[in-house]
């Protein structure tokens, strides 16, 4: 499996469809990025900053919840080039909105203990030592060492909520397991083809390119996860919960 093969496939499925994907694009960022805006900037001035940030990351996080699976399936019936695909999709996944809000809260939680509970013991070592430059010096190399970790674990969960919307049956363990089975062997491949969009995402400050960025970027992960399950030969019951 080639990145730019998958890539090429991407632009292909957008060739004469750009502002239909662009139209999805913009009523997914609507309500993804700008309601929860909209509902920050008035709680704002009725409860102050800080309490109304905390209710934003929740609705922020509640909507990208509720939507997840429902983009996911609008790209998965743009990708088979399907002339009838319709913006309905992007809101076919509200069955699945409670299995994915609590996996994105799991991961949430995991990483924020992760990244706290490392940060305090750096800080220990690194104070029980007089702050030591040596030492601060392999505190901070274990620091970055940990960082990777956490990239290589966010990279093998990639795929989780494509499984949610290839199977919806499918429970949160056997989704992840599912997901770690997928990506093995394919973690740096997933990382170049994610950073193979920087520049892109840098186009995306002239803010118009985003409407065609985002359904590129997502028709390629779909064409990624397909090609991993042919080449590993996973049907939609390999793994039994």
């Amino acid at each position: 499996m080639y990145i730019g093969e998958i890539k090429f496939k991407a632009k292909e499925s957008l060739r004469g469809r750009v502002i239909q994907s662009a139209g999805a694009t913009l009523i997914y960022f609507l309500i993804t990025g700008i309601l929860p805006q909209i509902i920050d900037k008035s709680l704002e001035n009725i409860i102050g900053k800080l309490p109304s940030d905390l209710i934003l990351y929740g609705i922020s996080l509640i909507i990208s919840s509720a939507l997840a699976v429902g983009v996911i399936s609008y790209f998965f019936s743009f990708s088979d080039d399907r002339e009838d695909t319709k913006i309905s999709l992007l809101f076919s996944g509200f069955d699945s909105f409670l299995k994915v809000l609590i996996y994105q809260v799991l991961l949430i939680l995991v990483i924020s203990l992760v990244v706290i509970i490392g940060g305090m013991l750096g800080g220990l070592i690194c104070y029980a030592a007089n702050y030591n430059i040596a030492v601060m010096i392999v505190v901070s190399i274990l620091m970055i060492a940990l960082g990777i970790i956490i990239i290589w674990f966010v990279l093998r969960l990639f795929f989780v909520n494509f499984i949610f919307t290839d199977d919806k049956d499918t429970g949160i363990m056997t989704a992840v397991k599912r997901s770690f089975f997928l990506t093995k062997g394919y973690t740096v491949k997933l990382l170049l083809t994610t950073l193979s969009f920087i520049l892109w995402d840098l186009a995306c400050i002239l803010i118009i390119p985003f409407f065609y960025v985002f359904p590129y970027m997502q028709l390629t992960y779909v064409n990624f996860y397909r090609e991993l399950k042919k080449i590993k030969d996973v049907n939609n019951t390999y793994i039994e919960e």
